[in-house]
């Protein structure tokens, strides 16, 4: 059963964390390759992208991606926050359609900095979850913290919560919790901000984003199937 579905979303939201200290050139080349469905609501249409992700203890030098009897779909993805043993690609925003992905076996053609390539492969169906339904979602002066809750999603594997300003950058993550939990609060001392950002200024307009995840129905490794989110607005301290 999905036994370690936590912990992988943990290493997805934490990725920096984890893989700084892992770092290790000697190891036997190994990968993983995961595709998944991105899911969120955009006015009155449910609208859907595509994730790819690419993760390993050796570091890359490039990762494309084909879908088997699709040529006319590659994608090249591109470190994640400059570390080399994690790739990914995420579809624009603006490029969301109302229909799915391409299903079918997704081949995740890596080279590693050392020359070597390794061939990954992840199969995408088109099982997906809806976006998470927020029910309250507000800055609280009398406790100093952001309360969020929302409705269970059908077959959702685990929840998290960030927070985003303006730009689009990510300031807070909270960890992975799992399909009971339906609350989540946090304040200036809570553990999730990111090292690169700071507790956000009185009266700064931000974005609260709540994400439900599916995990893959494998007994071999825990993998994503589809993170669909919801975002609301808040201002800080008021």
């Amino acid at each position: 059963m999905k036994t370690n579905f936590i912990s992988k979303i943990a290493y997805i939201v934490f990725i920096s964390l984890l893989l700084s200290s892992c770092i290790d050139n000697e190891v036997d080349l190994t990968g993983f390759g995961d595709a998944y469905i991105l899911v969120e609501v955009n006015g009155q249409d449910t609208v859907k992208g595509l994730g790819l992700h690419a993760y390993s203890y050796s570091e890359f030098k490039s990762v494309v991606v084909n879908v088997t009897g699709n040529q006319s779909l590659t994608y090249t993805l591109a470190p994640y926050l400059d570390l080399k043993q994690d790739f990914v690609y995420t579809t624009p925003l603006s490029q969301y359609a109302k229909t799915l992905p391409a299903t079918g076996e997704y081949i995740f053609s890596a080279v590693f900095t050392d020359g070597r390539t390794l061939a990954l492969y992840d199969r995408l169906t088109t099982d997906i979850i809806s976006p998470p339904k927020v029910t309250r979602c507000a800055y609280v002066k009398q406790s100093a913290a952001v309360e969020v809750e929302w409705e269970k999603v059908k077959l959702a594997d685990a929840y998290n919560v960030k927070l985003i300003d303006q730009s689009g950058k990510i300031l807070f993550v909270s960890p992975a919790y799992n399909n009971s939990t339906t609350t989540y609060s946090f304040g200036s001392n809570t553990q999730g901000w990111q090292a690169s950002t700071s507790v956000p200024a009185e009266g700064q307009v931000l974005k609260v984003e709540v994400a439900a995840y599916l995990m893959e129905p494998t007994l071999v490794q825990d993998e994503l199937q589809c993170i669909s989110k919801t975002r609301s607005e808040i201002t800080w301290g008021k």
